[in-house]
């Protein structure tokens, strides 16, 4: 049986460097999201968007 050391995984590493906290992306009702479509963290979408197929969402979108 072969033991492998863990010395300087990736997790370690990482864990000294400060993290930015996570943006909130806020989707309203009735809201149709095709697929594979793509919303960047910290967008909000209003109610009654549709979103197309293969969509890519940078901004906030208004209702309707």
């Amino acid at each position: 049986m072969l033991l492998l050391r863990q010395k300087g995984t990736v997790s370690k590493k990482f864990a000294t460097f400060d993290r930015k906290q996570d943006k909130t992306t806020h989707i309203g009702n009735d809201v149709w999201i095709g697929q594979y479509s793509i919303i960047k963290q910290g967008v909000d979408i209003k109610t009654g968007v549709i979103i197309v197929m293969g969509g890519v969402i940078i901004k906030n979108l208004h209702p309707y």
